[in-house]
């Protein structure tokens, strides 16, 4: 889905090596976690916020890189997710509630959101909400899926409004991922890797609100998969990771044993191996031996505060 996996020939003991394994994967797209909530960096502050939407069981989701953990209302645990497990919603009453925060308020502040979804179908009017703080007529930030299946990024501030909808139709059934992002001067709207952008002042963004996914709540229910919510405040916010390894060996006698090294940039602060036999890490680095001949994907997926990439 985000372009070839190299595959690992591991042949019975005896034949000789004959193929080479690509030393980089393509970048996949955005969406996940680091180590602090907050930064401070001369006056410009940043928190940062992940919601990593893998819990299998309980009522309450866990903030990986800050102190905002959520309540999960009426929301199917455990499937099949972006990078490892993620949350259904049922397009009738499904949501996760966040509690306000003072540090959930950007301010005028740059705002980050970042997201993966995966749905089938698209909401009547008006819309489905997918992420949202705050509630019109006032100051507010919302991610929203548009009935022609395009998303839309919308930020009501002090000075201004401002709405950006573009790209393509997304209820494919494949995954997706989506980032909107308030700067100084304009909104950004980025699908799977692909920018559409208005210049404008939004101003300052505050409200008492809590920070919804997945609903209004009181309507506009997603139906659908969400996972590796982020969340972040600020200029200094990290940056979304690029994925690449190297291998020891890419061929030869089994059991074979190949280390395996994360090349990737960017600052991943999570790794997710792969290796196309049933079996998968997440460390690192690691050295991992293949058992019998064949030829194996590997695949690696990191990710960080910002984004995920496979």
């Amino acid at each position: 889905m985000f372009g070839h996996q190299p595959r690992l020939p591991v042949r019975p003991a005896g034949l000789a090596a004959v193929a080479v394994l690509a030393a980089a994967l393509t970048p996949a797209g955005t969406s996940s976690a680091a180590h602090g909530a907050t930064r401070t960096t001369g006056a410009a502050t940043s928190t940062q916020h992940l919601w990593h939407l893998n819990e299998t069981r309980g009522t309450t989701i866990k903030d990986a890189t800050g102190d905002h953990p959520g309540t999960v209302h009426r929301v199917a645990l455990g499937h099949d997710g972006f990078s490892r497990s993620a949350f259904g919603f049922n397009g009738r009453s499904s949501y996760v509630s966040v509690p306000t925060s003072a540090d959930l308020n950007a301010g005028n502040r740059d705002v980050h959101v970042t997201f993966s979804l995966k749905t089938a179908s698209v909401p009547s009017e008006p819309d489905y909400d997918l992420f949202r703080k705050g509630e019109a007529p006032g100051q507010e930030y919302k991610v929203e899926m548009q009935p022609n299946g395009q998303v839309s990024c919308h930020f009501t501030g002090s000075r201004a409004a401002v709405t950006v909808q573009d790209g393509p139709d997304l209820h494919d059934g494949k995954w997706h991922t989506v980032s909107c992002d308030k700067l100084a001067d304009k909104v950004v709207l980025t699908v799977d890797g692909t920018a559409y952008s208005k210049s404008r002042t939004v101003g300052s963004i505050s409200n008492s609100h809590d920070l919804i996914m997945g609903a209004y709540p009181r309507g506009d229910f997603y139906e659908g998969v969400l996972d590796e919510v982020a969340f972040s405040i600020g200029r200094d916010a990290v940056k979304p990771p690029t994925a690449s390894f190297t291998a020891s060996a890419t061929s030869g006698a089994a059991p074979l044993e190949v280390g395996f090294t994360d090349r990737s940039t960017g600052a991943p602060t999570h790794w997710a191996w792969d290796f196309g036999d049933h079996r998968t890490s997440g460390r690192t680095g690691i050295a991992h031996t293949f058992a019998r001949p064949g030829t194996y994907p590997v695949k690696l997926t990191v990710w960080n505060a910002r984004g995920i990439a496979t």
